[in-house]
């Protein structure tokens, strides 16, 4: 049985709907829908009443609903007391980031802050903004590297933690190149040639970023492949499969070698910004000296 479950589970006994609750989930109505289904099929009984609208809890979905938030919380206190035990005796800085983040920001500053504080031992979560999100808001991380829009928001409770923004970056639509030079398929171009495209998976963060300029292009663009990780179409639009929108930082490298080109102009360009979140009232002298180095940090 999967936590995640119980959670998906009490945000629709919430917000009675499911596409609410997939939404609040960061997840497609149809991969949150299986997930309740896999919720019942674990437990052998029906916790929905799917006749109703809005949806319902069934009789045994209400008596199961105080359970299902006890295991919660009773999991979310244990995990963070073990962690901190861990942390008192190791001295272990937690770090959650998306892996995107993970790979091309978060390890050099890692090495920067272990010049500045020679003890620091750290650790990284690594996975999708969600769960990253999950480990702050739940105490099992000390700090949150993410990319950030300021017009859509992510499952944080930002009134909760302080943030500072490191660096400005841009996403940007990339193709390989074309035999006769310049990117192989151009967004500029008014012609009605079809596009392959590389999408982030529905639900995603940077899936949501993208969105306004899918549904723009829907016309032109037949989609290619869907993945929730954008090292994974980076990949993908390396070897030829299609145009994809990617962070600037994850893709330096292969912009100044030519192995890929940008594939439209300013206007098809996605603003962004790194920034890092903590909570700052829990902080110990060595968080404090990392939370000064950050506000400092020129990327």
């Amino acid at each position: 049985m999967d936590m995640r479950w119980l959670e998906d589970f009490i945000a629709l006994a919430e917000t009675a709907n499911f596409t609410r609750a997939a939404k609040e989930r960061h997840l497609t109505q149809s991969a949150f829908s299986r997930r309740i289904k896999s919720l019942e099929i674990w437990l052998g009984v029906k916790l929905i009443d799917r006749k109703t609208y809005p949806v319902m809890l069934s009789n045994v979905g209400e008596e199961f609903l105080p359970t299902a938030k006890e295991l919660v919380n009773s999991l979310m206190r244990t995990r963070l007391n073990l962690q901190n035990i861990e942390g008192q005796s190791t001295n272990n800085i937690r770090f959650a980031a998306p892996h995107t983040i993970s790979v091309h920001h978060l390890t050099t500053i890692l090495f920067k802050l272990s010049q500045s504080i020679p003890n620091i031992k750290t650790t990284v979560h690594s996975d999708d903004l969600y769960d990253c999100c999950d480990a702050l808001n739940n105490g099992a991380c000390d700090f949150l590297m993410c990319y950030r829009h300021p017009n859509i928001k992510f499952a944080l409770d930002e009134k909760r933690f302080t943030r500072i923004d490191l660096k400005e970056e841009k996403m940007v639509p990339v193709s390989i190149a074309s035999e006769t030079g310049g990117a192989k398929w151009q967004l500029n171009n008014n012609d009605d040639n079809i596009i392959p495209y590389l999408a982030y998976s529905p639900g995603t963060y940077l899936g949501v970023l993208t969105e306004k300029f899918e549904t723009t292009l829907a016309k032109r663009f037949e989609i290619k492949h869907y993945d929730a990780y954008a090292e994974a179409l980076k990949s993908l639009a390396l070897c030829g499969a299609g145009l994809a929108w990617l962070p600037q930082k994850a893709i330096e490298t292969e912009l100044e070698r030519g192995e890929l080109l940008l594939a439209g102009t300013e206007e098809w360009h996605i603003p962004i910004k790194l920034s890092i979140f903590a909570n700052t009232e829990n902080f110990d002298d060595v968080s404090r000296e990392i939370w000064d180095i950050f506000s400092k940090l020129i990327l």
